[in-house]
């Protein structure tokens, strides 16, 4: 379990709880006022979001227009992990689980480096809220019967035969179930809850919005929370 996390504010109504372990990397500045103290953004975007909620086609497109920022997902990681295990990606989290092991430590690191030593980056991450705490952070949500149609569509396009037969609902109830043993996982291991708004600068419905309206909310976000090149942290 991580320790007691520092609740910090960037925007009015927005919070988000920065990890001591960072203190020792990241540049601090002393407040004017007591008890507080200021943290230098980074360029960078966080995005988070529940399942088919458009995380990584919304990175994609951000990436035509922030071409010079890197690109990290953690979904890309765990993909690569599975294939040097020689385990299907679907199989990939029972068998860390049967055998006692645990991808996150490996994520999390990877996140810890760039949030210590990076710049210009466009992170696909739902523990990029967690571990890039100096980022833009921005969280997806969707209706659960719209994300799970979109995943659906993407199962089918990818291999038609395995899943022609699947229903919306079947994808919906594995998804709720990932999801919750994703969200209890997250709690136990570092007290954090991935699903609480108030920890991001931004929060959109991708429901009704297409990619490109999302990718626009993003910018016009993004080029605000610039302007103010210091976090405020409450100690």
């Amino acid at each position: 379990m991580l320790p007691k996390t520092t609740e910090c504010r960037s925007f009015p109504g927005r919070h988000f709880f920065l990890l001591p372990i960072f203190k020792n990397v990241v540049m601090f500045y002393k407040h004017s006022q007591p008890n507080k103290m200021e943290i230098k953004k980074k360029r960078i975007i966080t995005i988070g979001g529940t399942s088919g909620c458009g995380k990584s086609g919304t990175v994609r497109r951000l990436h035509q227009v922030y071409q010079m920022y890197k690109h990290f997902s953690t979904g890309d990681a765990v993909r690569a992990m599975a294939a040097e295990a020689g385990i299907p990606i679907e199989e990939f989290n029972e068998y860390n689980k049967k055998n006692g092991k645990s991808f996150d430590e490996t994520i999390d690191g990877m996140l810890k480096d760039i949030s210590e030593a990076e710049d210009f980056y466009l992170i696909d991450s739902r523990l990029g809220v967690c571990f890039v705490p100096n980022s833009f952070k921005v969280l997806l949500i969707v209706d659960p019967y719209v994300g799970a149609k979109r995943r659906l569509h993407d199962y089918q396009k990818a291999d038609p035969i395995k899943y022609k037969d699947t229903t919306v609902e079947e994808i919906m109830e594995t998804i709720k179930k990932r999801d919750l043993e994703n969200h209890e996982r997250y709690m136990s291991k570092y007290c954090f809850d991935i699903n609480d708004e108030s920890k991001y600068d931004l929060v959109i419905d991708t429901t009704h919005e297409s990619i490109e309206e999302v990718c626009e909310k993003i910018q016009r976000g993004y080029t605000e929370w610039l302007k103010i090149p210091y976090l405020e942290i409450v100690d």
